[in-house]
This record gives structure tokens, sequence and C-alpha cells, in this order.
């Protein structure tokens, strides 16, 4: 491996303890190989041990390729540091679930799963691609990512950025497509407010190439690749609300409770935890594989952290309170599902190729978990909360590449792949409804933004003429909120000695403006106290961003 990766007053800021800066000499990245390779021979079973050593002894990889995996290694470690360092949210793995959930759920690691969020390049949709689950109902979905919330439920945060919604039909479809292909993920079309600023996941390239390039098969080679994923944190939390995790409604159906989103809302703008892994590009087991879009498997050790090749007292990547929690806390289950893989690769001197999504978690095809110092098979425990006797675990990940660009068709082509292009055919077409209801109260008079909130809030998207319908009332809701708040914010002004009349008329007015502009991303499901809260601590900071403190 080259060492310039890491010039000489790099090394010495490292040595004065910069969080991060380490891990990129020759010394640090050799003793991060070793270590992950003393712990699969340690904790593996004797089919995965030892992933250089093995690996060459097996001709998995030759010589060569494990000098170069050594030099890869560095690269994506280096790009692991810069994406916490300057807070790369688009990179953060997104959380979701269903405002609905099956009433023989027991505990929230039924229900949680990760992926990304994606907005087309040729259009505005937006798509959540990642793991789904057979205890989701039809009804809203709800996606956490980078501290934004996208989708709405009942009586909780009164600010969202857009949303979605699932039908029975393609919750039947996905179930299909899951049991007959084996891969535990999902592609659900989002609605989005008009001209929302997004930043797609970075996909893995090497330079000069493009996405499908770089992870050809003849390209891609064995590596170390990072799961990001916030399994530590939602095992925690299935615990902590064992029996608060819902609640049942009016309709005696059963609903996520407003714990599990508040706690899914905080952590998802928090960096995720990093469990490093081995990837080989290796056939999959089974015959139900589409071979178009399964990329191979990632072989990773779970356990405490202090375990980890990535565990350094002053480059540290998670809290420091995880140093005290129980292995049990890292254990891997199907929460981890439909999360993203990240690599880079070393091109040379001191140069690395982009740090990017290599593929997605579709399913866990083998795990040898040790509970209470044996080694189990049972696979009820990837769908359950973590044992306490929990100690170590080996998971073998199955992966699939992602779509070869995010185009409409691109998007469409992979959807295909999964057998979900009718699902997803579904959704698109409940959002061109929504979209044309949108444009049917706009022309009506109605603010876009107090539309558009109004439109999500509606239960189902069937038809035009039923959207415009159902949305009356949240249309009324709304304005009745915005008033009171563009009320409350014209006597605070009126309250000032020191401004002049007309100085306040222009504030107010421009209050006005900017809550306009605020309006669609208003959960119209909120109750009317938290819209009111919400709408004058918006416009309380626009005034103070003026001078003005009301």
């Amino acid at each position: 491996m080259s060492s310039t990766i890491l010039q000489d007053e790099e090394l010495q800021e490292a040595n004065e303890g910069q969080a991060g800066e380490e891990i990129l000499n020759y010394e640090y990245t050799k003793g991060y190989i070793d270590k992950l390779d003393l712990l699969f021979q340690q904790y593996s079973n004797t089919a995965c041990y030892n992933i250089m050593s093995s690996a060459i002894a097996n001709k998995i990889i030759t010589k060569e390729q494990a000098q170069e995996i050594s030099n890869q290694s560095a690269c994506t470690i280096k790009g692991e540091y810069e994406a916490y360092n300057q807070n790369k949210f688009w990179l953060y793995p997104a959380i979701a679930t269903t405002e609905g959930i099956g009433s023989t759920t027991q505990s929230i690691i039924n229900i949680i799963r990760q992926g990304i969020v994606v907005k087309e390049t040729d259009g505005d949709t937006f798509y959540y691609i990642g793991g789904c689950s057979n205890y989701w109902r039809s009804g809203n979905i709800v996606i956490f990512q980078g501290g934004k919330q996208i989708g709405g439920v009942k009586q909780h945060s009164p600010q969202i950025l857009g949303g979605g919604k699932i039908k029975g039909a393609q919750l039947d479809t996905y179930s299909r497509a899951m049991e007959e292909g084996t891969m535990e993920i999902c592609i659900i079309p989002l609605l989005q407010p008009a001209n929302v600023n997004w930043i797609n996941p970075t996909q893995y390239t090497l330079p000069n190439t493009n996405y499908p390039e770089s992870i050809n098969q003849v390209v891609l080679g064995p590596r170390i690749a990072h799961l990001l994923t916030y399994q530590p944190k939602i095992n925690y939390y299935a615990i902590d609300l064992k029996n608060t995790f819902y609640y049942i409604g009016k309709d005696r159906h059963y609903y996520v409770s407003g714990g599990v989103i508040n706690y899914l809302h905080a952590t998802s703008g928090t960096f995720p935890y990093v469990y490093p892994g081995f990837y080989i590009n290796i056939e999959p087991f089974g015959t139900n594989f589409n071979p178009i879009i399964f990329l191979g498997r990632l072989q990773v050790l779970a356990g405490n952290p202090k375990l980890s090749p990535l565990y350094t007292k002053s480059g540290k990547l998670y809290p420091d309170s995880y140093d005290y929690w129980p292995s049990s806390m890292f254990a891997i289950n199907k929460v981890s599902i439909g999360c993203p893989v990240f690599t880079s690769s070393w091109v040379g001197g001191d140069s690395c190729s982009n740090y990017g999504v290599l593929g997605l978690v579709s399913g866990i095809s083998e795990f040898w978990p040790e509970v209470d110092g044996k080694i189990s098979s049972d696979r009820s425990l990837l769908n359950s909360i973590p044992p306490d006797g929990f100690e170590i675990g080996l998971y073998s990940l199955q992966l699939i590449k992602l779509p070869s660009d995010f185009s409409r068709g691109s998007i469409l082509d992979f959807a295909k792949g999964l057998r979900q292009d009718e699902a997803v055919r579904v959704g698109l077409e409940g959002i061109s409804r929504a979209r044309r209801a949108i444009s049917a109260l706009v022309s009506s008079g109605i603010l876009y933004g107090v539309a558009f909130s109004a439109v999500l809030a509606v239960e189902e998207w069937d038809s035009e003429g039923q959207i415009v319908s159902d949305a009356r009332q949240y249309v009324d809701k709304l304005n009745r909120v915005y008033n009171e708040a563009l009320s409350y914010v014209s006597s605070c002004m009126e309250s000032l000695p020191n401004i002049l009349r007309n100085e306040k008329v222009m504030y107010v007015q421009q209050v006005q403006e900017y809550l306009n502009g605020v309006m669609d991303s208003v959960n119209a499901l909120a109750d009317d106290s938290e819209i009111v809260a919400y709408l004058i601590g918006s416009a309380m900071d626009y005034l103070e961003s003026q001078g003005i403190y009301c």
C-alpha cells in the first residue's frame, strides 16, 4: 500500500489526536486488516475465517489482490471519516416504517427497515428504495433521513417533507416478489413539494466510468466494504419501547406509536453505526435470484464496538456510550435489510475513487451468532429483539445493485428486475392523481402549500375528484391555523414601540409571503395547536433574521 495517502503534516495532526486522521496511515490500515482477520478467525465457523489468508488459500483472491485490498481498505476508511466529519447526511440510511402495522407485530424489529431515498434525475418524483416488511399495512409510509421526516402520521410532528401511500395491491405485489425472489427490497414512489433541493446518495464509481461499469463482475473484485446502519439504536429502542411501540385506533387497527416516531426522527439526524465487512462476488444461494441485479455477499462480524477494527480512542464514529452497551445491542437482524453498503478504491499514488454506495442489503443468507456460549442457527433471531446472551455473530449479507442511474427509466427497469414494476406503476398513478388534485385546488384560489399539504393528508388517492373532495376538510383546517399564526404575528408587531407603522405593515406582509412558502411542509394530520406553534416559530425565526424580535 502507498503511504502517500497521508502526508507527513497530516500524520503529525493525527498524532496530536485529531479524530479520524490516524486511520489513513499505513500502520493503522495494516492493523485494521489484521484485526479483522483475527476476529474472523477467532469467532467464525470453519467455512468463513481469516479473510485474507483464508481467501488466498482457497484461491478466492491472489496475493496481489490481497495487497490491493489493503490499499483499497485505506480509501474506504478515509471516505468513512470524511463523510462523518463533513456531515454528509445524504449518505445516511433512510429509516422506514408504515403508520399502520399488523396485529401480530411483536416488536419494532418486525416493522422498521432501512434504505435510501432518491429523486429521479429527469423528473420530480422521489422513491424509497430499501427494505420492506410483511408486517406493514396499507396507508401512509413514514421515512426519516438526515433529521427530516417524510410522511405524516396522526397527532405527531407538524413538519414533514412530502410523503407517500401504499395501497393493499402494492403490498400484495411486494410480498409476492419477496417470496419469489428472496430479496426483501421494495421501491415506493413518494410525492414531494415543488422545487425541493435533494442530494441523491453517491454511487460508487471508478475514475472516468459510471456505476454499472465500476461494479462489473470483471472489474469488481473482493474488497473491504462498510455497512452503514442504525441497528444498535433500533435494538435499544426495541427493548425500551417493548410495551409501548403501538396503539390500537378507534377502528381497532394497530398503529405505530408516537414514541417510535420521535425516536426514529431523532436518530435519523445522527451518524449511522459502521460495520466493517469483506465483500466477495460469489453466486447466490438458491435459484430465484435475478443475476442482473444480484451483486454478491458481504461478510460482517457484529459485536461490541471495542472489537471493531474501526475502534480508536481518537477516531470514534459513534457516541462514547456505545463502549458500555452490551454486545447484544450490536446484533444484526432484519432491521438492517435495505441498508446501503459503501466502499472506495485506491487508484494509485495518494488518490482514491469516490466513497459511494456499492449496493443494498437484500437479505441475510446465513448467520452464526454466539448466544450463551453456543452457536445458534435459529433464524427467528433475525426478526426479534436480540437475546441478552448474544456475544458476537458472523453474518453473510446478500447484496443487490442500485439502479444504473436515478433516471425514471433506470428505476423502472430496476423495479422490473425485482418483479415490482406493477406495484411501482400503481404508486406512480396515485401520485399523478394527487398532483392533478393539487392543481385543481390551486386553480380554485387555494394557496399551493395549503393544497399540497391537504392532499397529502387524504387517506386514499383513488381519483382526482375523490382527493379534492376529501382534501376540503384539511384545506379549511390549514387556512384556519395559517390565519391564527398570521394574526399572532400582526399583534406582536403592533406591540413593538420603536417601529414605524408602514414598517410594521411591510414586515407582516413579508411574514405572510414567508409562511406561504412554509405551508407545503405542514403535516395536516397534526393537532391544530402544534401546527400553529410551528408556524409562529417559523415566523419568529424569519423576523429575527431581519433583526426584529417580537
